[in-house]
């Protein structure tokens, strides 16, 4: 159906560099995938240069599988708001694209669009292979009130978006993941300062999934608006 190439730009460094390869064809109602990730120029860097900057040493990805039908709705729906045009050079900080469908090789113009589906279907993709688990984020208010607590589950894989407060689930719409994400990942994450647990004080408190708990205005800096706006 489609095979797409990316790779960052010149300017990206490693660790960051990568290229990635996406073989998507159409299956019986579902989008069959083949997957590599491979990052670039490491043997520049040390181990230790490596890791400090949150990486691991086998980054690496080579998976195949499928994902649901609403994957290859969106597919279809991307390509057909696709216009093509060629590059015969790339300025060093353009990305390179290169889609094949079989019948045609260009670079789209539309190349936001684009950018913002493969990061998608990457992220359900590492989620359907296990390597990722689905996103879990749970806020906590601890005040003289009492104590509130709203989890956020999102699975890429199935495009579902769930906030459960006091018991009480809710279905948001997949497309409100993106200002889910802005609002919620835009804040910087001082771990040195974060605990295993929320604090028995007044506040309010984050987890991204893992161990960590993260206080909003001393180890979590952002907005408070943006973090109450999903409470």
């Amino acid at each position: 159906m489609i095979n797409i190439k990316f790779q960052t730009s010149s300017l990206q460094p490693a660790p960051y560099a990568y290229a990635l390869q996406l073989d998507l064809k159409e299956g019986a109602k579902t989008l069959v995938y083949d997957l590599e990730i491979e990052f670039l120029d490491r043997d520049t860097l040390t181990e230790e240069e490596i890791l400090e900057e949150g990486f691991t040493l086998s980054d690496d990805v080579k998976v195949n599988g499928e994902l649901p039908q609403i994957w290859l709705e969106n597919l279809k729906m991307l390509l057909s708001r696709t216009e093509r045009t060629d590059k015969d050079e790339l300025e060093e900080n353009e990305e390179l694209w290169y889609l094949d469908t079989g019948k045609d090789q260009f670079y789209p113009k539309n190349v936001r669009q684009w950018a913002d589906f493969t990061e998608q279907i990457r992220q359900a993709i590492l989620e359907d292979s296990g390597l990722e688990k689905p996103l879990e984020i749970t806020l906590t208010e601890i005040s003289a009130a009492g104590k509130k607590t709203t989890v956020i589950r999102g699975s890429f894989a199935r495009q579902t978006l769930i906030v459960e407060k006091e018991g009480v689930r809710k279905s948001l719409k997949w497309s409100q993941l993106n200002a889910l994400l802005r609002d919620l990942y835009s804040g910087e994450l001082l771990y040195e300062l974060a605990t295993t647990r929320p604090k028995n004080a007044d506040g309010i408190y984050l987890n991204f999934g893992d161990e960590y708990w993260f206080e909003l205005g001393k180890s979590y800096m952002n907005k408070p608006q943006k973090v109450k706006a999903w409470m």
